[in-house]
């Protein structure tokens, strides 16, 4: 699941880079020469926050994975240990039941 997310969020970090780099580009075509610059700073802050935003989203992302790693190495831990004997415990009293049952 998180892969996919992933993915989706790298296409759109992808097109949201080409889409702010066309508009930039059109938008200093429009306004040639020193004046471009300020003339384009609306549209250079959107592809700012365009990105930003994609990026933080990717961050999260990148937190998330990395708690769901910890968690499945904690969990693995547990199992390995104590988990195991448990399980065993429970399955003897099942079988202790059936031998009980036939005599």
């Amino acid at each position: 699941r998180q892969q996919g997310m992933a993915v989706g969020l790298r296409r759109q970090l992808l097109r949201s880079a080409e889409q702010n780099h066309l508009d930039a580009a059109l938008c200093y075509e429009n306004h040639p020469g020193p004046g471009g610059v300020p003339a384009c700073a609306a549209v250079l802050a959107e592809a700012r926050r365009t990105l930003c935003g994609a990026l933080n989203n990717l961050g999260g992302l990148c937190m998330q994975v990395e708690e769901a790693r910890l968690a499945a190495e904690a969990e693995a831990e547990v199992a390995g240990g104590g988990g195991g004997e448990g399980s065993g415990g429970e399955g003897d009293g099942g079988s202790g039941e059936g031998e009980g049952g036939g005599g």
